[in-house]
Formats: structure tokens, sequence, C-alpha cells
């Protein structure tokens, strides 16, 4: 009986940490995607605009 409620418990412990692993990915992937969606066009803007002087800078 007791090495069951033991294992019981291992295997509680076991299913907490990796919930809190799938939890802490959902997070991270969250704020990944918020990042891209709110710098997104920030960012677009900013690779054009050095796009654009490294070509012309390479047209000279």
């Amino acid at each position: 009986m007791n090495r069951m409620f033991w294992d019981n418990c291992r295997r509680e412990a076991h299913d907490d940490q990796t919930g809190k692993r799938f939890l802490f990915g959902q997070m991270f992937y969250l704020n990944y995607l918020y990042f891209l969606i709110v710098l997104g066009d920030e960012i677009e803007f900013i690779l054009i605009n050095l796009f654009e002087m490294y070509w012309l800078s390479s047209q000279c």
C-alpha cells in the first residue's frame, strides 16, 4: 500500500512537471506570436529601409 502511494505521488509530480513545461511552451509561443504581430510592421519597415539604403549605396 505504501509503495503504491509513493508511485502515485511520483507520477503526479511528473505530470505536474510536464504540465508546467507545456504551459511555459504555450506562453512562450503566444508571446512570440504577439511580438511578431505587434512589431512585424515596424520590422518590415526597418528592413525595407535598410535594403533601400544598401541597394542605393551599391548603385553608386
